[in-house]
């Protein structure tokens, strides 16, 4: 998924690469859909390294989504999530 702004993400695999090329390097706000989910859904987002040029990705603690607090990954990192039949749940990442 190549983004330069802000965006909606609806699964519909369960592995995601990001790119996320905001000029000016800023962070790429990513939004979670529920539309589709299914309880023990795991989902894994990683930014592509090679041709994510400028910024970061952003995923918001929000309506939706149980973090605890805002994630943001950059090139190679990982962060992975479960839905839990309400709301996708962060299980993990990791800062490559």
């Amino acid at each position: 998924l190549d983004t330069t702004a802000a965006v909606t993400v609806t699964p519909t695999s369960s592995y995601i690469i990001l790119q996320c090329n905001r000029a000016g390097a800023a962070d790429t706000a990513i939004t979670m859909s529920e539309t589709g989910a299914v309880s023990g859904q795991l989902l894994i987002f990683t930014v592509d390294g090679v041709t994510n040029t400028d910024g970061t990705c952003s995923l918001a603690d929000s309506a939706g989504v149980q973090q605890g607090a805002a994630t943001t990954i950059d090139n190679f990192d990982a962060l992975t999530l479960i839905y839990d039949g309400a709301q996708w749940v962060q299980i993990a990442t990791s800062n490559n």
